[in-house]
């Protein structure tokens, strides 16, 4: 699906400033009202945010009763019912996942789009980092005893900087990491186009981890760190998921175009190899 040409996103650059708070330099902003959620808020439903790194997740609550899945479930399924058309934004991908290994599949929308905005920002596009595009990931379950497909989780309610790259279906909700239990993995792929100056990285990848009902960001371990951070993998080339050695537990690989560095997983966290 087609997602904001560049000449949008320049239009619209000065307005990333509200939602992030920050110019290009890391100043404040002038003050504004606050920015609206990126992610619309019809249908209603049970909403899951990211569990922070150390934090003990809390059980998703059990989901209504109801008669066994039929392929008019999936007949239901309106994507764009979940997607701020309106406001701009677009589908960049839907995929048919299983994360919890019965029937029916969790349905992934990959979203970009501008940030929806409140009040009005005098910097010009040219003071900000990168343009304004946001994206997200939502997790839409079926809830049978109500018939719907209800919002579950969402990567982030503001959204996340940069244009979603749709992902192969493989890429989504496999235990990509082979960890037992198994672990379903979410990617979020984003591009940035940075202005003019910037040094900021063009491709970002954000790692989640599906458990109990819910995904929380994957650890990582740079080197020299002495604590883990949440996984996010940011190089000048491509960042990619993919299992390099033939040993069925994939490793993430950051090309700068110069330098290429290897994270390994090892069963708790990445780290550099």
């Amino acid at each position: 699906m087609h997602i904001l040409r560049a000449s949008a996103r320049a239009v619209i650059g000065s307005a990333l400033i509200l939602g992030l708070g920050l110019t290009a330099c890391g100043s404040p902003a002038p003050a504004s009202r606050p920015a609206q959620p990126f992610f619309p808020t019809f249908p209603a439903g049970p909403v899951h945010t990211p569990t922070p790194v150390g934090t003990a997740a809390v059980p998703a609550p059990a989901e209504t009763p109801g008669p066994s899945p039929t392929p008019d479930i999936y007949r239901q399924l309106s994507p764009l019912n979940y997607v701020a058309v309106d406001s701009g934004q677009v589908l960049v991908k839907e995929d048919l996942i299983d994360l919890d290994g019965k029937e029916p599949k969790e349905a992934l929308l990959t979203i970009s789009g501008m940030p929806i905005i409140s009040g009005a920002n005098v910097l010009p596009p040219a003071s900000l980092p990168y343009t304004a595009t946001l994206s997200g990931l939502q997790v839409l379950s079926y809830d049978a005893g109500s018939s719907q497909w209800q919002v579950k989780w969402r990567s982030s309610n503001q959204g996340l900087p940069g244009r979603a790259a749709p992902l192969p279906a493989g890429a989504q909700g496999q235990n990509l990491l082979a960890m037992d239990p198994p672990l379903p993995i979410l990617q979020l792929r984003t591009e940035t186009t940075p202005t003019v100056g910037s040094a900021l990285p063009a491709i970002t990848l954000r790692l989640y981890g599906w458990q109990n009902g819910t995904a929380h960001p994957l650890p990582m371990r740079p080197a020299g760190a002495t604590a883990d951070e949440d996984a996010v993998f940011t190089a000048a080339a491509n960042v990619e998921l993919i299992d390099i050695d033939q040993d069925k537990r994939a490793e993430v690989v950051a090309d700068d175009g110069v330098k290429t560095t290897i994270w390994k997983w090892d069963g708790a966290r990445f780290v550099p190899r």
